[in-house]
């Protein structure tokens, strides 16, 4: 039995991480766009025990040797605690103009600046649960958001900030990360197919 899913991406020119909710036991990707260039790789395969950025690539050319190996920038599948749950236990809140969070080893760096966060769950201020606003980086355990609390109940206990501008991944899923090699030009068009092959028969040798 075998399932499967077909992605249509867009290449921006880089690596790609592909959300794909499964674990994919062969993997295949097509560049359309550079299809009927010669001697350019525009097919990819990845199996099951490849190693990590691995990759079959087939030239597209009429002669020659069109088949190889790559050790880098192929396909890679990550399982989900390879990623932030894009969340954090809140442990502290101040009652005032920015609100100060402290969520020890939130996981957050000045890059997310500006990232949309939701506060949950908290005990005490309960004026903030489910307000949203833009985060600003302080350090490894605390950050701001543009939330005015100055007026609001003394923090309690409990809490949870949910970065709104990352994914939340759920636990079992999977992402397959496409490599530069792949995902070929700007404004390319690559059409990825994850498979999952859930049945195998080992007949073992035969006498």
């Amino acid at each position: 039995m075998s399932f499967s899913n077909t992605y249509k991406i867009q290449s921006a020119g880089a690596a790609y991480t592909l959300p794909v909710g499964f674990k994919p036991t062969r993997i295949e990707a097509v560049n359309a766009t550079k299809w009927a260039t010669d001697a350019t790789k525009v097919e990819f395969k990845w199996f099951e025990g490849m190693a990590a950025a691995a990759a079959l690539s087939e030239l597209c050319e009429d002669d020659g040797l069109n088949r190889a190996i790559e050790a880098a920038n192929g396909f890679t599948v990550l399982e989900s605690v390879a990623f932030p749950d894009a969340q954090a236990t809140v442990t502290g809140i101040t009652a005032a103009y920015p609100a100060v969070v402290t969520a020890a080893s939130h996981g957050w760096t000045a890059a997310n600046n500006g990232d949309m966060m939701r506060i949950t769950g908290v005990l005490g201020m309960v004026e903030i649960n489910n307000l949203i606003g833009k985060f600003t980086y302080i350090n490894a355990n605390s950050f701001s958001i543009d939330i005015d609390a100055t007026n609001f109940s003394a923090y309690g206990s409990l809490g949870t900030a949910f970065n709104l501008s990352e994914d939340v991944v759920p636990a079992g899923s999977y992402r397959v990360t496409l490599g530069s090699t792949i995902m070929g030009a700007d404004n390319d068009i690559i059409f990825v197919t994850c498979y999952n092959d859930d049945v195998a028969v080992n007949k073992g040798d035969v006498a």
